[in-house]
C-alpha cells in the first residue's frame, strides 16, 4: 500500500521556457483537469492506493497561489471546484471564468510605458467579469521571488485593455485575473521584457512594499523578525504582545531589561537569523520619514532607536542607517526621523534598539513603528 504525498499540476521545476525564458505555467483547464482526470484515472483505480493528499488546499496573494493553490487573494480557483468533483463527483456550482487568449508584445518595451494587450474570456452563467493585472519577477531575494505586485490599468472588455509596464529591468511574467461575481477568479499569464534604467543598476534585488510600512503594529513583527539579539541579551526579554502598556490598538511591544549593568540591543531583521550573508531586507524607497512612538517604566530609561544594522562589510549590508537618540519618560511620545535623502534600496534591519543599564533594570514599550 502507499499514499500519494503532493498531487497536483506540473511544477515549476518541470515546465518548458517560453521565449524570454520565463517558465510556462500550465492553463487553468490543465490544472482542473490533472485533479479530476487524475484522480478518476490514475488514483481510484489502484488498489494498493489508499489516497492521495492534494496539493494545496489554501489561500494567498503570492507566486505560489494562481499555479497550485485553491484559492488566491479569497477567490476561489478552479482547483477548488476540482478537488470536490474528483472526491464526489459534482460539477462546479458556478464555473471560475475562462481566459481564452492572454498575450502581449514580442518587442522589448520600456519601464513605465502603457501598452495594450489581446485578451479575451468567458463564462459559463454569462456573468458580469472584472479584470486586474498583477506581475512576478523570478529573481532577487526568496520574497521578491514570490511577490506578485498590481499594475495599473486602463480600458474596458469593448475597447481594449492597456498596462504599464513597471520598474523593473528583463523578464517580467503577468498575470491576468479575471472575477465573476460568484468569488471565482480565472488566471493566465505570459511574458514580456521591459528596459529599466534605475532596474538595471539596482545593486540588490529585494521586493518594493507600499508605503505606509509598518515594521511593529498591533502586537506583529509583520515583515521584519526580532532575531538580532547584541550585548548582554541573556537579561532581554520581548513580548510581542504586551497588554499592560499600549499607545493604540490592544497590544503593544515591551522589552525588559533584568540586568542592573551593561548594555544590549535587538535588532528586527530579515532574513531572521542572518547578519549580511543572504540577501533579504525590503526596498523601501519613497519613504520620507521613519517614526515609532515609545514610552518607559519610570523616568530618564536611555535608548537609541532606529534602522540598518548590517555594515558594508558584509555581502548583503542595509543601504541606509539612521538613529535617534532618546531619553524616555513614563508618558508616550512620538518620534520622526527624516530619511528622505537616504538610499533605502534595501533595508534588512527595519527596527534597532540599544539601551543599557544605570544601576536599575527597566522596561521600555514601543508602538506603531512605522515608515511612510
Amino acid at each position: 500500500p502507499y499514499v500519494i504525498t503532493e498531487f497536483c499540476v506540473t511544477g515549476e521545476w518541470e515546465s518548458p521556457k517560453d521565449e524570454n525564458e520565463v517558465i510556462i505555467e500550465p492553463t487553468d483547464q490543465e490544472k482542473y483537469e490533472v485533479i479530476t482526470k487524475g484522480y478518476r484515472e490514475w488514483i481510484r483505480p489502484k488498489p494498493s492506493c489508499l489516497g492521495v493528499y492534494v496539493f494545496h488546499y489554501a489561500d494567498s496573494d503570492q507566486f505560489l497561489a494562481p499555479w497550485l493553490l485553491t484559492h488566491f487573494k479569497g477567490q476561489k480557483r478552479p482547483q477548488y471546484w476540482a478537488i470536490r468533483e474528483a472526491y464526489t463527483g459534482q460539477k462546479p456550482d458556478n464555473y471560475p471564468p475562462r481566459v481564452e487568449y492572454f498575450k502581449l508584445t514580442n518587442e522589448v518595451v520600456g519601464a513605465e510605458d502603457w501598452i495594450p494587450l489581446q485578451l479575451s474570456a468567458s463564462d459559463k452563467e454569462n456573468e458580469e467579469l472584472s479584470v486586474s493585472f498583477v506581475y512576478n519577477q523570478r529573481s532577487g531575494s526568496r520574497k521578491r521571488r514570490d511577490q506578485l505586485l498590481a499594475l495599473n490599468h486602463r480600458g474596458d472588455w469593448k475597447a481594449g485593455f492597456e498596462i504599464e509596464m513597471p520598474d523593473e529591468q528583463g523578464a517580467n511574467k503577468v498575470y491576468a485575473c479575471v472575477n465573476d461575481t460568484y468569488q471565482n477568479v480565472g488566471i493566465a499569464s505570459t511574458s514580456v521584457k521591459v528596459q529599466s534604467k534605475k532596474g538595471n543598476v539596482r545593486k540588490y534585488l529585494v521586493p518594493k512594499v507600499s508605503l505606509p510600512f509598518y515594521v511593529y503594529r498591533e502586537g506583529k513583527e509583520n515583515d521584519y523578525i526580532s532575531s538580532g539579539h547584541m550585548g548582554n541579551y541573556q537579561s532581554m526579554e520581548i513580548d510581542l504582545e504586551n497588554k499592560e502598556e499600549v499607545f493604540e490598538g490592544k497590544s503593544s511591544l515591551r522589552i525588559v531589561y533584568e540586568a542592573r549593568e551593561n548594555w544590549y540591543g535587538v535588532g528586527f531583521v530579515d532574513p531572521p537569523g542572518d547578519w549580511g550573508n543572504i540577501l533579504g531586507g525590503y526596498d523601501i524607497s519613497g519613504a520620507k520619514t521613519f517614526s515609532f512612538y515609545a514610552k518607559a517604566e519610570g523616568d530618564k530609561v536611555y535608548a537609541k532607536i532606529g534602522f540598518g544594522l548590517i555594515d558594508t562589510d558584509k555581502p548583503y549590508p542595509d543601504t541606509a542607517k539612521k538613529y535617534k537618540e532618546v531619553t524616555l519618560t513614563s508618558e508616550w511620545k512620538k518620534y520622526k526621523i527624516n530619511i528622505g535623502k537616504l538610499d533605502l534600496s534595501c533595508i534588512r534591519s527595519g527596527l534597532v534598539v540599544f539601551s543599557s543599564s544605570r544601576g536599575f533594570p527597566h522596561k521600555i514599550y514601543l508602538d506603531n513603528v512605522v515608515f511612510e
